[in-house]
């Protein structure tokens, strides 16, 4: 019987140990791209008012052949706004959602945008930046 109680003592200290080891120690996280910075910058694209970009959710963006395209969910309301490479940024046809907008890389240089319309049909449209667009 002693020698569990020895055995579950130690197996608590060094949990105990383990944990603090995490957790007392700290250090700064590194995960931008190559070439971008490690902190929290404003949003911004040309051509839009101040020029800070504004959503009621989260953003989307992805790189494909040194371009970025962003997306995003209106602030004001339910239209769909795109963005290339932090230049002026245009409302994306009529398209309208309630929820997020997400876009991936689509081919070896184009892109995809997915989106839940208000009447609950999910759309997409690709190489939206390139003039060929599918909606």
């Amino acid at each position: 019987m002693k020698e569990n109680t020895t055995t579950s003592i130690f197996s608590k200290i060094i949990s105990a140990a383990v944990l603090l080891a995490i957790f007392a120690t700290s250090s700064e996280v590194f995960a931008s791209e190559p070439g971008e910075s490690n902190t929290w910058n404003l949003k911004t694209l040309g051509g839009n008012g101040p020029g800070s970009l504004r959503s009621q959710e989260q953003v989307s963006e992805t790189r494909n052949n040194g371009n970025l395209v962003t997306v995003w969910r209106s602030n004001d309301d339910s239209s769909l706004w795109v963005g290339n490479n932090s230049g002026p940024a245009f409302n994306f046809a009529s398209a309208a959602t309630n929820v997020a907008p997400n876009v991936v890389p689509y081919g070896p240089n184009g892109f995809a945008i997915f989106h839940t319309g208000t009447d609950n049909r999910v759309y997409w449209s690709r190489n939206v930046l390139g003039g060929n667009s599918d909606a």
